[in-house]
């Protein structure tokens, strides 16, 4: 019998909006104060973006798995986003015309260079709903571990835009709903050991770059996470 791991009692899964959630057999959890008993920890196992060759043409090209479908990209993942045209619609009026910045109604004024398409693979909200905790896939195998201010628990599985320069992150669908990159603890390069001082988001202290990890764990039942390999 499952139990849980803040009071010990037993609680059953159950399906609650298409989600396996953990519930109390008594209604509410002893170990946590009243309200929402678990912070947003959710996986998306399928979300995936990686370079690969297309079955139809050998191309190099970008595949990307989201909660609302997949996609086939051209090189690079930078904008406008040419969707790749082995896969498009025969009555494509042209294929330059196919592209994520029109299909989404993206201002291209407001795009640059250091904008890149990412797909959410992992977000961890704390308790407080002050911080997110994410994992943003890259393409070639890489991602990238980051803490954004406020609740992004809605961006998991998305299709998002990275803007490295800006520290920003935000879905394509909804591009007005804007996110703050506060730290990147982890990327392609490793984990960031700078002495540089940062401001947690959670609770507005100043910590070094390299222990925001191990500072954020120390909110209310939050964890301390390792980075995930994808």
């Amino acid at each position: 019998m499952a139990t849980c791991n803040l009071c010990g009692d037993a609680i059953e899964f159950k399906e609650v909006n298409g989600i396996c959630t953990p519930m109390h057999r008594s209604g509410r959890c002893k170990g946590a104060p009243p309200g929402n008993s678990y912070r947003d920890f959710k996986i998306s196992p399928d979300s995936c973006c990686y370079s690969t060759k297309c079955p139809e043409c050998r191309e190099e090209v970008f595949f990307i798995r989201h909660n609302g479908g997949s996609v086939w990209i051209d090189h690079p993942l930078g904008p406008p986003w040419y969707k790749h045209s082995c896969f498009l619609e025969v009555n494509s009026k042209s294929p330059r015309d196919e592209t994520l910045s029109n299909e989404f109604k993206l201002n291209r004024e407001f795009l640059d260079e250091n904008e890149t398409l990412t797909v959410v693979s992992m977000i961890d909200v704390s308790y407080f709903k002050k911080s997110t905790r994410a994992i943003i896939l890259n393409g070639n195998n890489t991602s990238t571990y980051i803490l954004l201010s406020g609740n992004a628990g809605s961006i998991l599985g998305k299709l998002c835009v990275y803007n490295k320069a800006k520290n920003i992150l935000y879905p394509l669908d909804t591009p007005h709903h804007i996110f703050t990159i506060a730290v990147v603890i982890d990327d392609s390069n490793g984990i960031n050991m700078s002495d540089k001082v940062v401001v947690c988001p959670e609770c507005g202290e100043t910590v070094k770059h390299r222990e925001i990890n191990r500072h954020i764990s120390t909110h209310p039942y939050m964890s301390k996470l390792k980075p995930r390999t994808y």
